[in-house]
């Protein structure tokens, strides 16, 4: 990794403020920091040791695999992944008129999927396509 110098440009010529009112019993006293006051040079160890810091990667979003089959029938296919234990689902709701509901799995009984349907007809574990 490559290190270079920062230039140094002309400083800037504050602007003047307007006074604060006289602090009171009831009004806590904030203490700004110093407006010229340079930042603090860093030691050798300091530069070697922010230098040799590995970024962290970043932790890959969670996603849901899910494809809807039938959606022009009154009764829609979904094949989808349980969010908790990944099995796969094949289920059947009723779609319209569409409200939320959340299926359960079979599997590990927590809520699998969060639905636009009206009814869910059935729900049947089935080896995920994706795994």
């Amino acid at each position: 990794m490559e290190i270079r110098e920062i230039k140094k440009s002309k400083p800037q010529t504050p602007v003047p403020e307007a006074t604060p009112p006289a602090p009171t019993a009831t009004t806590p006293t904030i203490v700004a920091p110093s407006v010229g006051k340079k930042p603090r040079k860093l030691t050798e160890e300091e530069k070697q040791q922010r230098l040799s810091e590995e970024p962290k990667p970043d932790k890959p979003d969670k996603f849901q695999h899910i494809k809807i089959i039938d959606c022009n029938q009154p009764v829609t296919r979904v094949i989808c992944e349980c969010w908790h234990c990944l099995q796969g689902l094949l289920i059947e709701v009723e779609a319209l008129p569409a409200e939320y509901l959340e299926t359960s799995c079979p599997n590990c009984g927590k809520c699998a999927i969060r639905l636009q349907a009206s009814k869910v007809i059935s729900t049947t574990p089935i080896p995920s396509p994706w795994s």
